[in-house]
C-alpha cells in the first residue's frame, strides 16, 4: 500500500465512523479530532519518529514518507 493510498483509507474511515457515529462512539475523541471529522492524530515529527525508531529497535524503512506521513510515533508500541 501507497503512502497516498493509506491516507485515502484513513480518511474514508474516518468519514464512516463519523457518519455513524453517537455520542458514546466519540469518547476518547478529543475536540479538533471531532471538528475535522478525522480520528488520527497530527503526523510525528522526525523527533517522534526517531524516539520511535529508538524504542522499537529498528530503523523504519527509508521509502517511508516521514514528511506526509501520518503515523503517530508517540503510540507505537511492542
Amino acid at each position: 500500500m501507497t503512502p497516498q493510498q493509506w491516507c485515502r483509507y484513513l480518511t474514508e474511515f474516518s468519514d464512516a465512523f463519523f457518519a455513524k457515529a453517537t455520542g458514546n462512539d466519540l469518547w476518547g475523541l478529543d475536540d479538533q479530532q471531532i471538528a475535522a471529522r478525522w480520528l488520527g492524530c497530527d503526523p510525528g515529527s522526525e523527533q517522534d519518529l526517531g524516539a520511535a525508531e529508538e524504542r522499537l529497535g529498528v530503523r523504519l524503512p527509508p521509502s517511508l514518507d516521514r514528511k506526509s506521513t501520518r503515523l503517530n510515533s508517540s503510540h507505537i508500541t511492542i
